[in-house]
This record gives structure tokens, C-alpha cells and sequence, in this order.
């Protein structure tokens, strides 16, 4: 998946090289079939002993990520393609409510077996 770096037309980074803006693609940026990609996280998840979520919670996690990282929740909004921002903020609201504040002392890993990997230290 090759990353374009140029400035796009609303002057953020410009989505990646193909015209369905596809995260996940073939070298050639064709698409890939829906089917292999949730085969290759399925198998990745058990190699890794991770959690059994589904493929889409990854896209909440990244919006929870950004949102209490303190990123404007327009900017997430527009990155999730969501068509109203009400939509964001009605999912991922009560999120934006923690912004600034001290994260709580310990967070279950995001990776079982790796000490701080939630971006806390152990």
C-alpha cells in the first residue's frame, strides 16, 4: 500500500494511490478481496495471541486513539468519512470529555504480554 505524500486538494495529506482512496491493496494498488483481508487479520490475530475483535473495531480504536489524543474532532470526522460531523460526535462524544485529562495509572494492554504497550508506562 503506497502512501501518497503529496498535499491533497483540501491541503492535508493526500489519501492513498488509487481512486477508491483503498487502505488495503494489491502492489499494483488494485483492490483486494474483502475475503482475504479479514483471512490474513484473522490469522494474524491468532499468531500474535491478540484479542478476537472484529476488523472494524480497528476503526473505532484509531478514532478513540485521536479523539483522546486531543485531535479536533472535525479533523476525525473527515479522516472516519463520516458525512455529518453530528455522527462523530454522537459515536464518540463522551470520548472528547476526557481530553486533558490524566490518564487512569494503569491500562490493560493492547497487546497481552507486552508491559506499557497502551501507551502507558508499565
Amino acid at each position: 500500500m503506497a502512501k501518497d505524500t503529496g498535499k491533497g486538494a483540501a491541503g492535508s495529506r493526500a489519501a492513498y494511490r488509487n481512486a477508491e482512496n483503498r487502505v488495503f491493496t494489491k502492489v499494483d494498488g488494485s483492490p483486494l478481496d474483502p475475503t482475504q483481508v479479514y483471512r490474513v487479520f484473522r490469522r494474524l490475530i491468532k499468531l500474535h495471541d491478540m484479542p478476537d475483535v472484529p476488523l472494524h473495531n480497528l476503526r473505532h480504536e484509531s478514532a478513540s486513539l485521536l479523539i483522546e489524543a486531543g485531535v479536533d474532532i472535525a479533523v476525525v470526522s473527515k479522516r472516519l468519512r463520516h458525512s455529518k460531523i453530528g455522527l462523530t460526535s454522537d459515536t464518540y462524544g463522551h470520548l472528547v470529555e476526557s481530553v486533558g485529562k490524566p490518564p487512569p495509572k494503569r491500562r490493560r494492554p493492547w497487546f497481552p504480554g507486552r508491559q506499557g504497550s497502551a501507551g502507558q508506562d508499565p
